[in-house]
């Protein structure tokens, strides 16, 4: 596999004026292009692999928003995190303190190198 990028001027306080590699992303992937590509490798309707990846998104996000972490074997763990502003002390930290949250993604790995990594390949466009 072959992922396309381009040199894009750094934003990075210490990169200003210097050039970095950022990843193109030529296409989305739809629940529904999922299902047909399930399909096409197992013996189950679309419209069931639809179903359940449906239910796998809105379960997953339960739990993602219960503060749980989710491990999906053969693809990663999935977690949210979120970024706070410091206090001088623990107990000066609250909810006030938080001001965004993200989503991240951590691929499963043997011997510390992710399995979706391997072979992975990048030309300039």
């Amino acid at each position: 596999m072959t992922m396309t990028f381009k040199a894009v001027k750094s934003n990075r306080l210490n990169g200003k004026g210097r050039y970095v590699a950022r990843i193109v992303h030529t296409q989305k992937i739809t629940t529904e292009q999922l299902a047909d590509e399930i399909n096409q490798r197992c013996a189950i309707d679309q419209t069931n692999v639809k179903a359940v990846l449906e239910a796998l998104s809105h379960i997953m996000t339960e739990h993602l928003r219960d503060g749980s972490t989710v491990q999906l074997d053969g693809l990663g763990l999935f977690k949210i995190e979120a970024k706070s502003r410091c206090s001088d002390s623990a107990e000066e930290v609250t909810e006030d303190n938080i001001y965004a949250y993200s989503a991240h993604f951590i691929p499963e790995s043997e011997n510390r190198r992710p399995r979706m990594y391997y072979g992975l390949r990048a030309k300039k466009i």
